[in-house]
């Protein structure tokens, strides 16, 4: 942070609400298809802790893998930024828990396996 310059607020929430309106990002997963990943914003992260807790209660997978699962389910999307499955539901969070890797990790780290799709 430069000391010379004073802070300027208004300049800062106009940056913080910038952020906040990333549009979805293509990406191709291999073996399952296109879609788009939307960013995880400060909330979801508070909500997946608690889905993460109910979902523990009927599911058999450990709690590492349904984090995962709820993760994705926040993530993917349509272009419009709509999740494509519902981090609330058991069915769609084992669902993609079990995804293999190589297909989703395109998600998580675009450049791997699967890609963010260019333009």
């Amino acid at each position: 942070m430069s000391k010379s310059a004073p802070f300027d607020a208004a300049a800062f929430r106009a940056a913080v609400l910038a952020a906040t309106k990333t549009p979805p990002k293509p990406v191709t997963l291999p073996g399952v298809g296109d879609a788009f990943r939307r960013d995880v914003t400060v909330s979801d992260v508070h909500e997946a802790g608690e889905i993460v807790a109910e979902h523990a209660k009927v599911l058999t997978l450990s709690a590492k893998k349904i984090a995962v699962g709820v993760g994705l389910a926040q993530t993917i999307c349509g272009p419009d930024g709509t999740r494509v499955f519902d981090p609330s539901s058991p069915g769609d969070v084992e669902m993609l828990a079990t995804l293999p890797w190589s297909s989703a990790r395109g998600l998580s780290q675009p450049g791997a396996e699967g890609e963010e799709k260019k333009g």
